[in-house]
């Protein structure tokens, strides 16, 4: 077997046993249950016997739960999955049977099926068909960037890459991974033949949503800036992140004037993770665990 599955699970029991029951039982998948759900960890252990789920002492967030889930795995291909994706049986052995046939790369992905909402890919300039067989049959292209949704990483291209940088909790640790990536040369595709759906931002449960919304205001803003930052240097990252000050300025007073409590913590948040990235503070932030 030349492909595993890693699935990063926060708050996701909902979710994660339709992924398991389409990638089937012949491919080892590893779970980071990153909210500590001992119970569930049982039960799908029980349930599905090519299952390892591991409980970190903390919630890890995305990179260092991600990274974990790659160390753990032992195959030259990684299949890198987030639990709000809807993959059917056929994608999984579509992907098998391309990477019997080619892997050139440090990255691939599938597509969306719906490219009009939104694509999980971009190409910056023209590229030419690496290998026209696989273009006709599988839809291979170059791009520039994917989304972290789902992603095949290969192990054997990104030796000289290493894995997520893991100070970046959550938000711009896919783009630092990819401008690494593209830095040394190395190669990431999409396959437009092969398809799945990602419905973006819904991985942990409903009833989380305000806490979730907070974390995700506050790294978002840390990311940015500290993405900015490590490429980049103070100065740029600063100029790129005034319009998000500005903005959270804006929002918290506007919403102030509304009496909107909700509203304000979410739009402080942001202002909160911006701040403390200023001040070159670590990513520490935690509304939910």
């Amino acid at each position: 077997m030349n492909l595993s599955v890693v699935i990063l699970s926060f708050h996701s029991h909902h979710l994660v046993g339709r992924i398991i029951r389409n990638i089937g039982k012949k491919i080892p998948i590893i779970m980071i249950e990153n909210s500590r759900n001992t119970s569930l960890k049982k039960t799908l252990e029980n349930k599905y016997k090519n299952l390892n789920v591991i409980i970190p002492s903390k919630n890890l967030g995305w990179s260092a739960g991600m990274n974990l889930g790659i160390k753990k795995s032992k195959t030259h291909h990684v299949f890198c999955l987030t639990p709000d994706i809807t993959i059917s049986k056929k994608c999984v052995k579509n992907i098998k049977d391309f990477i019997n046939k080619f892997s050139d790369f440090a990255l691939l992905a599938p597509t969306y099926k719906n490219e009009k909402i939104y694509k999980n890919y971009k190409i910056d300039d023209p590229k030419k068909i690496i290998n026209k067989k696989l273009h006709n049959k599988f839809g291979l292209r170059e791009v520039d960037w994917i989304d972290g949704g789902g992603f095949i990483y290969n192990k054997k291209k990104m030796k000289s890459v290493g894995l997520y940088d893991e100070r970046f909790f959550l938000y711009f640790e896919q783009e630092d991974l990819i401008k690494r990536i593209k830095n040394i040369g190395k190669k990431i595709y999409v396959c437009k033949n092969i398809k799945f759906d990602h419905a973006g931002t819904k991985s942990s449960h409903p009833k989380h949503k305000y806490k979730i919304t907070l974390m995700r205001n506050w790294h978002y803003s840390w990311g940015k800036f500290t993405y900015y930052k490590k490429h980049y240097g103070y100065l740029s990252a600063l100029r790129k992140t005034t319009p998000n000050l500005l903005r959270s300025i804006k929002l918290i007073i506007i919403n102030f004037f509304k009496n909107k409590p909700k509203e304000i913590s979410i739009h402080a948040a942001g202002l909160k993770g911006l701040l403390n990235s200023y001040f070159l503070r670590k990513s520490s932030y935690r509304a939910l665990d």
